[in-house]
Formats: structure tokens, C-alpha cells, sequence
């Protein structure tokens, strides 16, 4: 049984601005290689077909998230990241997964959903100071167009390891 994560991808133009600063600040700052996307704040343990397969039945929408600033956190996998102001479509699409993942839910997390920047699992934690540092060399857009679901096979807790499986068009 592995353990899957359901990520929202940006649509083909952000997700290459986004991945030029990615690279760049991985390529400066010896980060880990990294995905643009949206963690939404729960995974999920069965087999991927059963999980697939409850997704395929349902229609969502495409989302518009505006970015309201650039955050520092502690964790390795939320350095620095963009936050986004309340979405309701965000918000519906998050509950409708956990209607409809609820009996396969092993983790859930209390953080917003965010787009991190860097990861730290490489090099570990980032000082504060490096943080900022590579928090004034992020362009951050405006808004970003969500228009994909992605199940992740997260083997472990090294994103080199990390899968997409399968990608779901929004609607």
C-alpha cells in the first residue's frame, strides 16, 4: 500500500514561471529538486487504482488562488513559500476530497495550502537569514490558475523519490 498525496498543479504558463525561479534558487542555494504545486493539507494510503478511481467520478473545477505574500517557515518542505488569499473554490475542493477520501485519510496536516519555493531536505534547515535571502530573489506573480489534480506516490520523505502517477484535468 502506498502512500499518496493529491497536489493541484498550475496550469502550462505558471508552472514554467514558477519552475524558472524554482531551478534558480535550487541551482543558488543547493536546494532540493522541486515540483510547482499545491499540497492540498491531507494524503491518503490504498492502492492508487481505488484512489484514481473514486477521483474519475467527479468533476472540479479550475482554480484561481492571488498570492498574498511570500512566507518562511521551519519546516524542511515549507522554507519559504507563497500563501494565498481564502479561496473559496480551494476551500469546496479541499472538502469534497475529504468527503470522498474520508475511510482512506492517514495524515492530515493543519498548515494552509501553500506553493513552497525551496525544500531544505538536502542541505537542511535554511537560516533565517538565507531564507530572506532567497525570499528577495522570488518574482511573485499575482495569481496563479490551478488546473490539475496530481496523485503523488510519496515512497519517502525525499523528493527525489516522489512520483506524479497520474494527472486529472480540471474542469
Amino acid at each position: 500500500m502506498r502512500r499518496i498525496s493529491l497536489w493541484l498543479i498550475p496550469c502550462e504558463e505558471d508552472y514554467s514561471f514558477l519552475d524558472v525561479q524554482i531551478q534558480s534558487i535550487k541551482n543558488k542555494f543547493n536546494g532540493d529538486e522541486l515540483f510547482p504545486h499545491v499540497s492540498l493539507p491531507f494524503s491518503c494510503a490504498f492502492e492508487f487504482e481505488e484512489i484514481f478511481s473514486r477521483l474519475e467520478k467527479v468533476e472540479f473545477k479550475k482554480i484561481e488562488l492571488i498570492v498574498s505574500k511570500i512566507g518562511l517557515g521551519v519546516r524542511a518542505h515549507q522554507q519559504v513559500f507563497l500563501e494565498f488569499e481564502e479561496n473559496n473554490g480551494l476551500n469546496e475542493l479541499t472538502q469534497s476530497l475529504l468527503e470522498i477520501f474520508d475511510d482512506l485519510i492517514v495524515k492530515t496536516r493543519d498548515k494552509a495550502p501553500h506553493l513552497s519555493m525551496v525544500y531544505a531536505d538536502k542541505v537542511g534547515l535554511y537560516s533565517e537569514e538565507e531564507k530572506i535571502k532567497i525570499k528577495s530573489e522570488i518574482k511573485v506573480p499575482k495569481k496563479i490558475m490551478l488546473d490539475k489534480i496530481a496523485l503523488v506516490d510519496l515512497p519517502s520523505k525525499n523528493p527525489q523519490d516522489w512520483k506524479i502517477l497520474k494527472l486529472i484535468k480540471l474542469i
